[in-house]
């Protein structure tokens, strides 16, 4: 939304904002470019990465649910 030259007063902005940087964790700032735009986009890009990474694994070490790839569940009761 920054890239993009969002109104920063917004209350909408401020909430995503909100969200974004505790997730971001360590990356923002990590890199400087020259552009302010691209270094917020490598930034949070790299911190949307490294989180869909993460949550990846847990999933597959979670068992996913129990879906396609995962742990079969339970067998079904059977009527009589």
């Amino acid at each position: 939304m920054l890239v993009l030259n969002a109104d920063q007063s917004n209350k909408f902005f401020v909430f995503i904002k909100g969200l974004a940087e505790p997730l971001a964790l360590f990356f923002p700032g990590l890199f400087h470019t020259g552009s302010a735009d691209f270094d917020i986009i490598l930034d949070y890009g790299l911190a949307a990465i490294f989180w869909l990474i993460v949550s990846g694994f847990v999933a597959r070490v979670g068992g996913g649910g129990g879906g396609r790839g995962g742990r079969p569940g339970p067998p079904a009761p059977t009527l009589k």
